[in-house]
């Protein structure tokens, strides 16, 4: 696997948010190799640009190292390589849209998106709705090997991204991670100058990760509602829906979130299986 060219480093960081030493470069550099050696080859990063790129993630990684959750075993180089797609996309996607900058978001405003999601054909607005509130969501598939669900940060244009990979094609894991997402955007804000990536199939350990889960569920059902609600005591697909349809939310989300807890993987999977989220974001 090809190398970085030192000699357009300096070209490269006459762009940068600020000029940096000649040794922290080097040292940012020295990381990179390392890092580039744990691309998997079947993964070829052999542009200059992407190359280029993908240098300047593990350098902001160094400075101020972003938020992952993440399994033992996850391979961080492919995460800052996906990373640094992402933030090309969004950084595009703003200067080309004119997206105003992102003014906050409340509680409220998350159960409002969290009522879209009673319509799938809302997910056709989704792009639209969020970058008229100063917030580009990007969909960037995961790599091979990759656990990764989502992202979460501010540019340094002021705008929000959140970005998800689609890694599952059910609809109760884009909403849970579209709001898990958004959760963190109402609660942690000021911490996303530096990335929050995530795979929410590992457990939730940090306090801001609790919080954003806790958030994100409440948002959708509330947690008084949730706890004696009649799909967890009849699991049928009748009685999912009419509660569904009485919290103004998709079925798919209680039939997940049911299945979650119980650890019944087994419950409703015509169900959850229905729709191909990934289709509506090709």
């Amino acid at each position: 696997m090809s190398k970085v060219d030192l000699n357009k480093l300096d070209d490269f960081f006459v762009t940068s948010d600020s000029v940096d030493s000649l040794n922290d470069l080097i040292e940012s550099y020295s990381e990179y190799e390392k890092q580039l050696e744990r691309i998997p080859k079947k993964i070829t990063i052999s542009d200059d640009v992407s190359k280029l790129k993908f240098f300047r993630e593990v350098h902001s990684n160094r400075k101020s190292e972003a938020l992952y959750r993440k399994r033992d075993d996850a391979n961080s180089a492919l995460a800052i390589y996906w990373l640094s797609r992402v933030k090309e996309l969004a950084a595009f996607y703003a200067s080309y849209n004119n997206v105003v900058k992102f003014e906050g978001i409340n509680k409220d405003s998350l159960k409002e998106v969290a009522q879209l999601s009673s319509d799938v054909r809302n997910l056709n607005i989704l792009e639209d709705y969020f970058a008229e509130r100063g917030i580009i969501l990007v969909t960037e598939p995961s790599l091979p090997g990759l656990k990764l669900d989502g992202a979460v940060f501010i540019l340094s244009s002021g705008q929000a991204v959140v970005s998800l990979s689609l890694r599952y094609k059910r609809l109760d894991n884009f909403w849970f991670t579209l709001m898990h997402e958004l959760a963190h955007l109402c609660l942690h804000v000021d911490k996303l100058v530096s990335p929050i990536i995530e795979d929410l199939d590992s457990e939730a350990k940090s306090i801001i990760e609790l919080e954003a889960d806790k958030l994100a569920l409440n948002s959708f059902v509330p947690r008084n509602i949730w706890r004696n609600c009649p799909p967890k005591y009849n699991f049928s697909e009748e009685s999912v829906i009419d509660f569904a349809n009485q919290m103004g939310i998709h079925p798919t989300i209680v039939a997940g979130r049911l299945r979650k807890e119980l650890n019944r993987y087994d419950l409703l999977s015509k169900m959850v299986n229905g729709i191909n989220v990934q289709e509506y974001f090709a």
